[in-house]
């Protein structure tokens, strides 16, 4: 039911919205990257002051792994990670706001990084570092220019691996799962039923059935929803780019980075997002909607 409410809330805003002004509309998404970050930064406290010193000695090989006390049993999640998938989203709905709307919000920025910088998550880190790059430099280019450069980078990452990185992730725990899970998942596939695969397992029970999170977010819905359930997902999001003239992708881009090596499935920040996308870009191009300056 998670997953349902968190994608309702697309509806509800986009809903919502069409029935206020844009001066109201400016200022709820204000409101929610305000409220958001505020949350955020709570967290941020809370997390800090209440290590998990369960994973205090955490160690591999004798490398004390001291930054693991502070990714679990936060106040919002579980994992560090998913909190750093919140700040990935609203900072990069600041991003759409200031190059689509000129607007600033440089301070609210700097205490985003920060709050990334302290959840420790490698994989938000590169998100949100491809994700600019993506932003600043690519987002205008033409479908061609991605090919051409998704097979050049392909190639140089593997060539970079075996020349440096093989034997560093040999020894790094939090890559080797990676590895691992790609096994557990491969397995489970091969040993599924047709229902399964068509139709999934039920949301939040491939931890359950998998003895580990599959952490990629398409491989978890794809588990837990099936393909029917991953179709439907990518093509709302599909369609949700075309209908925002593909300035959702200010967020697609790094969230799906982000999200390639962990995920979660409740993500109402990331649909309310969505929609204040789609509703300022309806805006912007003026196609006609209700205007009510009392509401």
């Amino acid at each position: 039911m998670g997953v349902i409410f968190a994608i309702a809330y697309y509806i509800v805003v986009t809903g919502f919205g069409f029935q206020i002004s844009s001066e109201k509309l400016t200022s709820l998404a204000t409101k929610f990257i305000n409220y958001s970050t505020l949350i955020l930064v709570i967290e941020c406290i809370w997390r800090l002051m209440h290590p998990n010193l369960e994973y205090a000695n955490f160690a591999v090989e004798g490398d004390v792994r001291w930054i693991y006390q502070y990714k679990f049993g936060g106040l919002m999640y579980v994992d560090s990670n998913a909190v750093a998938i919140h700040i990935v989203i609203i900072l990069f709905f600041i991003f759409y706001r200031e190059i689509e709307h000129d607007e600033h919000w440089n301070k609210t920025k700097i205490i985003l990084i920060i709050l990334l910088i302290l959840t420790f998550s490698r994989a938000a880190w590169a998100g949100t570092l491809l994700g600019w790059i993506y932003v600043r430099f690519l987002r205008n280019q033409k479908i061609e220019f991605y090919l051409i450069n998704l097979v050049f980078f392909s190639v140089l990452l593997i060539f970079f691996y075996k020349l440096y990185l093989e034997e560093k992730i040999a020894s790094d725990l939090s890559f080797q799962s990676k590895l691992e899970i790609v096994g557990i998942v491969s397995q489970y596939f091969s040993n599924a039923s047709i229902q399964e695969v068509f139709f999934g397992i039920g949301f939040s029970n491939s931890l359950e059935r998998l003895g580990i999170y599959a952490h990629n977010f398409f491989m978890v819905f794809f588990i837990e929803s099936g393909l029917i359930g991953l179709i439907l997902l990518i093509s709302m999001f599909i369609q949700i780019s075309i209908a925002t003239g593909k300035k959702a992708l200010y967020i697609f881009v790094p969230f799906l980075i982000t999200t390639l090596s962990s995920t979660i499935t409740f993500m109402p920040f990331l649909y309310v997002s969505l929609a204040l996308i789609f509703l300022m870009e309806k805006r912007k191009s003026k196609i006609e909607l209700p205007e009510y300056s009392k509401a």
